[in-house]
């Protein structure tokens, strides 16, 4: 059995809530979430490796797609080199919100809203959700109806 080893704590970067995140080759990107009183559509990098070095900041996307809504209580799950962003909630739109997008963590592009193959669950704000096989399988949260 694997042992665990610590908690790393980064001090010096504006604290976020309702964010998501994944990792991806010693990389781990935040998307989104509550920083103080705005919603966020940023994403922010953390290189992990080596840890004693966090560089981190803002993302700024490879191409001119414009980033998801801003929003909170997502899910983000990560398919190979692409991390799966669905759902949440949006101040903006005063709802739930119930899109998909794909981050390509390579590229650093956003490609813009996915459609789901299959039947999509209804749009929804504070569920969990994992990778399973090639499928984002959703779980709980709070819909609008």
């Amino acid at each position: 059995m694997a042992e665990f080893c610590s908690f790393w704590k980064v001090d010096n970067i504006a604290v976020r809530w309702g964010h998501s995140a994944v990792l991806y080759e010693g990389r781990m990107f935040v998307f989104a979430g509550v920083d103080g009183p705005e919603f966020s559509t940023e994403v922010l990098l953390f290189e992990l490796d080596p840890p004693s070095t966090f560089a981190k900041g803002p993302v700024m996307p490879t191409n001119q797609r414009k980033p998801p809504t801003a929003r909170a209580l997502h899910t983000t799950v990560l398919l190979g080199a692409k991390a799966v962003l669905y759902g949440g909630w949006s101040p903006a739109k005063g709802t739930a919100l119930g899109d998909l997008h794909m981050w390509d963590c390579e590229a650093r592009t956003w490609s813009g809203a996915v459609e789901a193959i299959g039947p999509a669950p209804l749009p929804r704000w504070g569920h969990s959700a994992v990778l399973y096989g090639q499928r984002m399988v959703v779980y709980g949260g709070q819909s609008d109806g």
